[in-house]
């Protein structure tokens, strides 16, 4: 694994120094990602063959420190330092080996570093305290050697090894005071925590250059002193290579950069004339670890053009597109109904292609568009087609759209079909089960390969759209008669849902009733009317052949009369058949007969119960509407 931080401990030439580092290092847990190399230098070549570039923290003495802030000022410091107890240590060592006189040898600015007062009480010991002032400056140091000598100085401590070892040239008894184990590993710490840090800024620059680099706009970044840091590849189209990490200065009055950077203040959408050409330029201040920059967005003002009418013409496509209803949205707290919800419920939460049954009437869209809301693709398109609307010629041409020129009357510049509007959401095909045989062909290869080609055209386009198809045929009567394809009925039925028809949830009716008071008196601005429970409830010995459309039909139709006929005589009007048929809703009486004759009387007799409703008739005589429609001809019904 690349190493990706490197951290430089830098050492004195001790073998005592050396086995505390090595300890340290032992106990110490350190990421993979950064490496900490030791060295062993002296004063004199402390900063030499030191790669700036690649060391991210420098772990050193105090006076290393000081050379390293004057000398390589980029590269941070973590400096270990010793405490009273370290040198409090020595100094009991000194004056065990007997010793009463010792110096303390230090750097002046470590003057205040310890408390000597303290430790001159504690050990009993006549402590004199010589503080240097330069650290490069060795004549200081044999100087107050010299006069420790004639103060009858017995021993010198340091935390300096260089010091002490000049000092036992003086035959002085020598004491040195080393950090401790506990130490390094705490300034370890801080080096690791600056590595990461800086590793993670390094990141953070990597990603924001990839990003600057991956943008379309032309983009170019300018530090505080006017050099040219960054240009992304769109902007190397237009500024010349020469002039990168060069300052704007150096660029001729009238090129492109100095009107780009105009004053370097922050702007939005100033729009600048060079060469010839209009740019919308935006300029941005960002902090950086050297100051501030300035970046520099831009882009010729023909593309912006060019996209804002691209924009324009895809956002006209998708409006209206839109689910506008929750599943709470439907009512109704009925078994049947709960249990449908249920499902749809948990059918939202997979991609599947979802098959909806159920007469007409019974809101199957209701069910499509809340599915969507409550799916992952919620934020996307839901287009809905009604294949029954749609003339047959027209069909393909407004599933899978066409290309210019493709038929006579085509749009010029061609036109996206539903599918492509709803990619990335939710495509509704209601009455499916009326489209013909050759479309079905068309929309079976679609849904296997999830994509499209448009009329007239030869470039596929993937689709990205979940696909909810609804019907109120029975689709395998429909394939047993040859009018819907089997293999497009597996491909559509993964999931199915079923409907329920209002008259197998009347104890839905009331709740239903009021809801469309409330909204049908909104929508033609009436005030809303009461109707007592037994009124209400009145409605449930109706069938309901139109299900909650039909119920909701009524309900206008009864605002809409504002009273001029009583609630009663409508009801009576709806369940009238109950009364001339002499029998409950949706049940008939024939004669014994023929079997031809028995056939006939029950097609009239259903007739009379369902009337017009074909679709619901055949649906009760299991049988399919063409099947009806022949049989209607054979008894001269229509």
């Amino acid at each position: 694994m690349a190493v990706a931080s490197k951290i430089l401990l830098l050492l004195p030439r001790s073998s005592a120094y050396k086995k505390i580092v090595h300890e340290a290092l032992e106990s110490f847990n350190l990421d993979l990602s950064i490496e900490i190399e030791t060295r062993e230098v002296s004063i004199a070549d402390m900063t030499a063959n030191i790669d700036k570039d690649a060391i991210d923290a420098v772990i050193v003495r105090s006076l290393g420190a000081k050379i390293f802030d004057r000398e390589v000022p980029q590269i941070p410091v973590v400096t270990v330092d010793i405490r009273d107890i370290e040198l409090l240590g020595a100094l009991y060592r000194a004056k065990t080996a007997g010793a009463n006189t010792v110096a303390i040898i230090d750097y002046y600015y470590n003057k205040n570093l310890f408390d000597l007062d303290l430790i001159e009480e504690l050990l009993k010991i006549k402590l004199v305290r010589i503080f240097l002032r330069r650290f490069d400056d060795w004549s200081e140091i044999h100087s107050n050697l010299v006069k420790a000598v004639g103060a009858g100085v017995e021993a010198i401590v340091s935390q300096w090894v260089f010091i002490t070892n000049e000092a036992a040239k003086y035959g002085f008894s020598t004491e040195v005071a080393y950090c401790s184990k506990e130490n390094v590993v705490k300034s370890i710490n801080q080096a690791r925590k600056i590595a990461l840090s800086k590793a993670y800024e390094k990141k953070q620059k990597e990603k924001f250059a990839a990003v600057v680099d991956g943008v379309s706009d032309s983009i170019i970044v300018i530090d505080d002193n006017g050099l040219v840091n960054h240009v992304n590849p769109s902007a190397r189209k237009i500024i010349e290579e020469k002039y990168i990490g060069k300052s704007i200065l150096a660029c001729p009055p009238e090129h492109i950069l100095r009107f780009l950077y105009g004053n370097g203040n922050e702007s939005d959408y100033e729009y600048v004339t060079a060469d010839n050409e209009m740019y919308v330029v935006s300029r941005k201040k960002l902090p950086s670890d050297k100051g501030e920059e300035t970046v520099i967005f831009f882009q010729p003002a023909k593309n912006i053009v060019r996209a804002e009418k691209n924009i324009r013409r895809k956002l006209s496509a998708y409006r209206g597109f839109h689910a506008k209803y929750l599943l709470q949205n439907i009512v109704g707290n009925s078994d049947s109904l709960s249990r449908v919800l249920g499902e749809a419920t948990h059918f939202a939460r997979s991609d599947a292609t979802i098959l909806i049954f159920g007469e007409s009437g019974t809101g199957k869209e209701l069910f499509a568009h809340g599915i969507h809301m409550e799916s992952n693709r919620a934020s996307g398109p839901f287009v809905p087609v009604n294949c029954a609307s749609i003339p047959k010629t027209l069909v393909e041409s407004e599933l899978f759209g066409y290309e210019e020129g493709a038929f006579t009357g085509a749009q010029k510049g061609g036109k996206p079909g539903f599918f492509e509007l709803a990619d990335n959401g939710t495509i509704f095909i209601d009455e499916i089960g009326d489209l013909g045989l050759s479309s079905q062909a068309r929309l079976l290869r679609a849904l296997q390969e999830m994509e499209v080609v448009r009329l007239g055209g030869t470039q596929i386009i993937p689709i990205n759209a979940r696909i909810i198809a609804a019907t109120n045929k029975d689709l395998r009567e429909e394939i047993r008669a040859g009018n819907f394809r089997q293999d497009l009925y597996y491909r559509l039925n993964v999931l199915s849902l079923n409907v329920p028809p209002l008259r197998e949830r009347k104890e839905d009716i009331p709740l239903l009733f009021m809801h469309f008071i409330n909204t049908v008196s909104k929508r033609i601005n009436i005030e809303p009317v009461n109707f007592s429970p037994e009124e209400v409830e009145r409605l449930k010995e109706y069938h309901w052949p139109g299900n909650v459309r039909e119920l909701e039909n009524f309900v206008e139709r009864l605002l809409a009369l504002g009273g001029d006929v009583p609630f009663g005589r409508l009801v009576d009007s709806l369940i009238g058949c109950r009364d001339s048929l002499g029998s409950e809703p949706g049940e008939i009486s024939i004669r014994l007969d023929s079997l031809k004759n028995m056939e006939r009387q029950m097609i009239q007799e259903a007739q009379r119960v369902f009337g017009a409703n074909r679709t619901e008739l055949a649906r009760v005589l299991g049988i399919s509407r063409q099947t009806l429609w022949n049989k209607f001809k054979e008894i001269n019904t229509f």
